[in-house]
């Protein structure tokens, strides 16, 4: 295999050449970043051209489009366009587009972006500030990438296809016993939390709900800001999170948080919480968060729990309902919802300690099926790695 600028071999970041024949009115795809997954895209959201003409990405059939920004770059999610309902794909500016010549099989190319040798090399040229780092235009443009004939690039894409197949298979299996966990501990929940009619949210706090940051300033060197995507594991990295200016900071003082408090998401996906760490303290949030601030002798561990019962998400479905665009739930509501445990508290240390018992034991098999995920993925970029730097033997490519 030679080696080539990808720039050689595909067009990065191109225009649509019949863009401007199209009319305003034309329904055309559009694909937010959470749409766009390793092997497939959500094609289902449509809007007319007017209201994407400027300031997202265009892209056409047969383009293989990879995220820019961190983590999603490392976190390989890129994919070619295939099945598309319109003729033409708008999206999030977050995402780069390849073009791949008729010199290239864009299976092939896809594959060249999931590579270890891709990855690794776009993440160490990310430019901008920590928790907003994105892979610049002029590096994927000239990134080197190993280029046989079209046969080889499609025996290569072949043989990945069938292998990566059942390497996603298994994932899917593993998750879907990941989500098979998490309804029991729901069903757990529910019944240790249920519906009981029990005292409001506003008689165990300390202080006043509030929300975060309204709109962020950002500052490499400022206050840790966190948001709704730093608590998806349930641990925090400082190194990862956004920061703003200290003087914003203090502007919104009123969701500077310390150790103990709870965060909730109040903004798209409802009742996401974290208890703060020590480290953590001093940090602000961003809106779609609320700080909870709770009475000392109120067990943080139940109350993180409550929020993700179905006690909590049915008062706030219906206090959402009316939201025409995504559902934001409002401090006055909030602090007004029934905490669905009884109304003698003495009786909440035995429930917390049924739950304890019933979390050990699923979380500590999620925990091995996650791990068992983590190196089926592992091996799958390993096997695509040595499949398209030739250092795998593959029936119709020369050694």
């Amino acid at each position: 295999m030679s080696g080539l600028r990808l720039r050689h071999i595909a067009a990065v970041n191109p225009p649509i050449p019949c863009w401007d024949s199209i009319p305003d009115d034309e329904m055309l795809t559009f694909v937010p970043l959470e749409a766009v997954w390793p092997g497939r895209v959500d094609y289902s959201r449509q809007k007319p051209k007017s209201e994407v003409a400027s300031g997202y990405t265009r892209f056409a059939e047969g383009d293989v489009i990879v995220p820019k920004i961190t983590p999603t770059f490392e976190a390989d999610r890129s994919t070619v366009v295939a099945g598309m309902p319109t003729r033409i794909g708008t999206g999030t500016t977050e995402l780069h587009v390849i073009r791949p010549s008729a010199a290239v099989d864009a299976r092939y190319v896809n594959y060249l972006v999931s590579s270890r040798m891709f990855l690794h090399g776009g993440e160490a040229e990310m430019i901008g500030v920590a928790g907003q780092k994105r892979v610049p235009d002029a590096w994927l443009r000239n990134c080197p990438v190993p280029v046989g004939s079209v046969g080889e690039q499609r025996a290569i894409a072949d043989f990945l296809d069938q292998e990566t197949a059942r390497i996603d298979a298994l994932v899917a299996a593993k998750r879907r016993m990941i989500e098979l966990l998490w309804e029991q501990w729901q069903a757990c929940l529910n019944d240790q939390i249920g519906t009981r009619s029990g005292l409001k949210l506003k008689h165990l706090l300390s202080a006043p709900l509030a929300y975060g940051v309204l709109v962020p300033r950002h500052d490499p060197d400022g206050v840790p800001m966190l948001r709704i995507m730093d608590l998806r594991s349930g641990e925090v990295d400082l190194a990862t999170v956004s920061r703003i200016p200290q003087a914003l900071s203090q502007e919104f003082r009123r969701t500077i948080v310390r150790a103990g408090d709870l965060i909730v998401s109040v903004v798209g996906t409802l009742g996401r919480a974290f208890e703060v760490t020590p480290v953590l303290q001093g940090a602000n949030l961003n809106r779609p968060l609320a700080r909870v601030q709770l009475l000392s002798d109120v067990s943080r561990q139940l109350l993180r729990w409550w929020f993700e019962s179905e006690g909590f998400l049915d008062q706030a479905h219906l206090a959402t309902a009316g939201d025409s665009a995504q559902p934001t739930l409002g401090l006055g509501d909030l602090k007004n919802f029934a905490i669905n445990l009884p109304l003698d508290r003495a009786q909440w240390l035995a429930i917390e300690e049924r739950l304890n018992r019933a979390w050990g034991k699923l979380d500590a098999m999620r925990s091995v099926l996650t791990r068992q995920i983590e190196l089926l993925v592992e091996h799958r970029q390993a096997l695509i790695t040595a499949a398209v730097t030739g250092h795998l033997e593959i029936p119709g490519v020369a050694a």
